[in-house]
């Protein structure tokens, strides 16, 4: 990856007449916990990357910091607090300046009083004023942005005081019930749309998902480092989960019956196909180029393996793609990974371009008046056109009910999201609360909220097969 971007750089790989850049670049991972290995793995070699998922940013490092750093201004006389938040990495005090404290009472004595001010401006002005007092005070974005990762440890911290912000707007000014409502999001760190982890940068990132998230969308250039994977995900003991071969319709859970093997059995089926679903998902977002990476002598009983012709303890994923390459052209090409002592690193743009701010020349009339539509308009020419006579008619064949709704990739989404979130079993209640979040994620008219409050259940009731 890191070669493909110097290439685009120096202008030998283009995308439709432009540089090869990390936004035309998905890294697809079958587990959040592959994800983060891939973005430390390209945070190690120069490449920023964003990892994408449903991932809480109460669940961040940065969340247990912060929840420290506010009961130790909420308490500055509590010493055990006060030392705890001094400790963290967002105000990054070390052991040597701690033991300095505790010997120096003049250093101590400045930072007590720097942190009483901080609470005293938390109960005259609320959380956020204080909270940049504070960011401005210790210097904290200037030191967290020199650490490879400290774009996104600003992310994560602004996003959870942005949060802290609205919840004290909504329940008015008091430390402690926010403090309470704070420790009960880090406690259970399933929320809202709004609590997701947010980008932390709009550059251009390569980007990192899961292959369920990547459904129904599509990149330029794919990386796929795991699907040689063939580590099984059902363990083969304990409750057994699949569908009732008698009732396909109806979800089975096995604590100990004495049919569960040949049920285990059939959810090993199941997750073979889930596996192979995935899979087709994987090799199939690509638009200009997909590549894969195959240890030798590991993955032997992967869906892939199976794909390419069997599996077996005499597998050879160079064989078999070898013959693939053969058949297919130029369309396949298959690299060894060279033995080289360290990995290249990207350095980005060594020669950032110079920038100069535009000069303005216009005067501007500073004074104030009262004025009127009529007046304003009083040196147009003429009348101007009525834009919405041009929109037109809507189709005749598209009436009211579900044909009505948007269509496109977007809706798609938008509708999927829906169905993959609701639960059925907890009513209508549930429905709209997932329908209302979506609408408005997806860019979708509150309009379609009854309509698709008729159509989903209906959907969802909907069978399959017959028999």
């Amino acid at each position: 990856m890191v070669e493909l971007l110097q290439w685009g750089r120096a202008g030998r790989a283009e995308l439709q007449g432009q540089a090869v850049a990390g936004r035309h670049i998905a890294v697809l991972v079958q587990k959040h916990e592959q994800g983060r290995l891939i973005q430390e793995s390209l945070r190690a070699a120069g490449v920023a990357g964003a990892r994408q998922g449903q991932d809480s940013v109460f669940a961040s490092a940065e969340a247990e910091d912060l929840e420290r750093i506010l009961l130790a201004i909420a308490e500055p006389g509590n010493d055990g607090r006060l030392r705890a938040a001094l400790a963290t990495p967002l105000w990054g005090k070390d052991a040597r300046e701690l033991e300095d404290m505790r010997l120096n009472d003049t250093l101590e004595t400045a930072v007590w009083e720097r942190v009483d001010a901080y609470r005293r401006r938390w109960e005259r002005d609320g959380c956020m004023a204080m909270f940049r007092q504070w960011l401005q005070g210790e210097q904290v974005m200037g030191r967290m942005l020199l650490w490879s990762d400290g774009e996104r440890r600003m992310t994560n911290l602004l996003h959870l005081v942005e949060l802290l912000h609205q919840e004290e707007q909504a329940q008015g000014p008091g430390r402690e019930a926010l403090l309470r409502w704070f420790a009960r999001q880090r406690q259970a760190p399933v929320g809202s749309e709004e609590h997701l982890l947010r980008l932390e940068s709009d550059a251009d990132l390569v980007q990192i998902l899961t292959i369920h998230s990547a459904k129904g969308l599509q990149f330029p250039i794919v990386f796929c480092p795991f699907l040689w994977s063939d580590e099984p995900g059902r363990k083969d003991a304990g409750p057994v989960i699949c569908h009732d071969p008698d009732d396909p319709l109806t979800l089975l859970a096995d604590f100990g019956s004495p049919r569960q093997e040949a049920l285990r059995q059939i959810a090993r089926e199941e997750e073979a196909a889930e596996r192979r679903r995935l899979l087709y998902v994987a090799l199939t977002r690509a638009q200009y180029r997909l590549v894969l990476h195959l240890p030798e002598g590991l993955g032997q009983q992967s869906p892939l393996a199976g794909l390419l012709g069997g599996g077996g303890k005499d597998f050879s994923w160079r064989v078999a793609l070898e013959g693939l390459a053969a058949a297919a052209g130029d369309a396949v090409a298959v690299v060894s990974l060279d033995d080289r002592a360290e990995a290249p690193r990207w350095t980005g743009n060594t020669a950032p371009e110079k920038v100069r701010a535009a000069s303005f020349t216009r005067h501007l009339h500073m004074g104030w008046r009262v004025g009127s539509f009529t007046a304003l308009s009083s040196g147009g020419r003429g009348e101007r056109p009525d834009y919405d006579d041009t929109i037109p008619a809507p189709d005749p064949l598209s009436g009211p009910g579900p044909v009505a709704f948007p269509r496109g990739a977007q809706a798609g989404i938008c509708l999927h999201s829906i169905l993959q979130r609701w639960n059925p079993q907890r009513g209508e209640e549930d429905l709209l609360v997932h329908i209302d979040t979506a609408l408005q994620r997806y860019g979708f008219s509150t309009q379609w909220r009854q309509d698709l409050r008729q159509w989903l259940p209906a959907v969802a009731a909907t069978p399959l097969w017959q028999g």
